[in-house]
């Protein structure tokens, strides 16, 4: 692509919603973290987040970026704040339109895990709760809540994974199958993914 193709942008020229909806719509697709947290008083929350991915494997590392509201953080964040764990749900087709119901504003003494009717199942590690409808749980402990890097509006929490969960018939000679765990992933506006074609490319030797 030549400099005559492509239209340079320059995100000092944009609002940080224009920003924000151009990063959505070129990062894609995007993993869903479908975090369940639990607040000081012992109140449960349910919130997906797309600015999620996996950072080491030794030890395993999730990275989770947390953006703020109007009205400053979020239940999530607040709740990492306060005891520093939490859940990532791997959202599947099949949990789609339950994930995007608990992506709405609830005040912080509404579970979305109830709200939305989902069966919470006790963790083994930590006290929140998984969604037992999820293929798929990671507990984690977070090892850094990073506040406002570069000074961004966001809390980006780094959890250590302590146990993950995944479902029996996710397994394929071994290994997990993309097309049995069936993921959605995040794109802009409104929009989501499923799987859809696979292709294997081998890696040089």
């Amino acid at each position: 692509m030549d400099a005559s193709s492509s239209k340079a942008i320059d995100p000092g020229d944009l609002s940080p919603r224009e920003v924000y909806a151009l990063m959505t719509q070129v990062i894609v697709p995007r993993p869903i973290a479908w975090v369940s947290t639990i607040s000081a008083e012992g109140v449960g929350n349910l919130a997906p987040f797309s600015f999620f991915n996996g950072v080491s494997a030794r030890p395993p590392i999730v990275s989770v970026a947390i953006g703020r509201t109007r009205d400053g953080d979020k239940d999530t964040a607040r709740n990492l704040r306060a005891n520093g764990e939490f859940v990532v749900n791997v959202v599947d087709r099949a949990c789609a339109e339950a994930m995007v119901k608990t992506s709405g504003s609830y005040p912080p003494d509404v579970d979305e895990l109830k709200h939305a009717g989902l069966t919470a199942l006790p963790s083994d590690k930590i006290a929140p709760a998984r969604v037992a409808e999820a293929p798929v749980h990671l507990e984690c402990v977070a090892v850094e809540l990073l506040d406002r890097p570069g000074g961004a509006e966001v809390l980006v929490a780094l959890g250590r994974v302590l146990r993950f969960h995944v479902a029996r018939r996710l397994f394929a000679d071994g290994e997990v199958d993309p097309r049995a765990l069936d993921p959605v992933a995040r794109l802009g506006g409104p929009h989501y993914a499923a799987l859809g074609e696979l292709f294997d490319l081998p890696r040089p030797d």
